[in-house]
């Protein structure tokens, strides 16, 4: 059963955390990892070998949380770090215990995701300097992409 943390990381903290426990995960899957360092809208490069022989890749960005005491994860995204594109992915890392030992990984195609936020924000357009507050809880509206990494479709 997950346990809210009572610990107070900071947001670097999580970050790293979160984009750790994610690469170790796609590398598990297959999957060589890279952080590029150069594009803040990208966290991490994915790239794999594609039926052809060819290397395929996907760009990921990386959003982590901890358990709150309202039971659900509380994230942040800023418009303008997102990129609306086939090969891009929005990953929400959910920590729901403290020594980070119980993981979901919520891969959201970006394609996807101006269409799940609008379910929580009425703002028909998204200005480059909009952020969005929303909670992920356990068993919501973003289930259906609970470790769905057949999601990530390298390109």
């Amino acid at each position: 059963m997950p346990t809210p943390s009572n610990l107070a990381l900071s947001d670097a903290a999580k970050r790293e955390i979160g984009q750790t426990l994610l690469t170790l995960e796609l590398e598990r899957r297959g999957w060589m990892v890279f952080s590029p360092h150069i594009e803040e809208k990208v966290d991490l490069v994915a790239v794999r070998e594609g039926a052809n022989g060819r290397l395929r890749h996907a760009y990921i960005q990386v959003k982590t949380a901890a358990l709150s005491m309202q039971n659900s994860f509380e994230f942040t995204l800023q418009a303008s770090k997102l990129i609306e594109s086939r090969d891009f992915y929005c990953v929400l890392v959910c920590l729901k215990d403290t020594k980070f030992r119980v993981v979901d990984f919520h891969i959201v195609p970006s394609l996807d995701l101006r269409k799940v936020l609008a379910k929580y924000f009425e703002s028909p357009t998204w200005e480059k300097n909009d952020s969005f507050n929303f909670a992920l809880r356990l068993g919501g509206r973003w289930e259906r992409y609970r470790n769905r990494f057949d999601f990530i479709r390298p390109t």
